[in-house]
């Protein structure tokens, strides 16, 4: 089982995936992490967004990156619903998964 430091080294790697895809720097909001019964959903954005604020240098299309504590596993959740209803679809898999 992974701890919330391991999870965000994880997540780290990925986001460094997207941003060489997408070609801007991006960063996570630190302190806006969401922990729940099977891991952790991280939120970013641009760093200029993150640092400044300044909403021309907003992205869209940025999923929030969902790690597994069991396994380590990487999911983008989506955009098109509110982040809680990903995690309750998430946790119900799990949930019956691990049964």
């Amino acid at each position: 089982m992974l701890n919330f430091e391991q999870a965000k080294v994880i997540a780290l790697s990925k986001l460094k995936e997207i941003e060489n895809e997408a070609k801007i720097r991006l960063a996570f909001f630190e302190n806006d992490t969401l922990s729940f019964d099977y891991g952790w959903v991280f939120f970013y954005q641009s760093e200029e967004f993150v640092k400044k604020g300044d909403t021309q240098n907003m992205i869209g299309g940025n999923a929030p990156i969902l790690i597994d504590k069991y396994d380590g596993n990487i999911y983008l959740t989506g955009t098109r619903k509110d982040i809680k209803e990903y995690v309750k679809i998430y946790s119900e898999f799990k949930k019956t998964w691990l049964s």
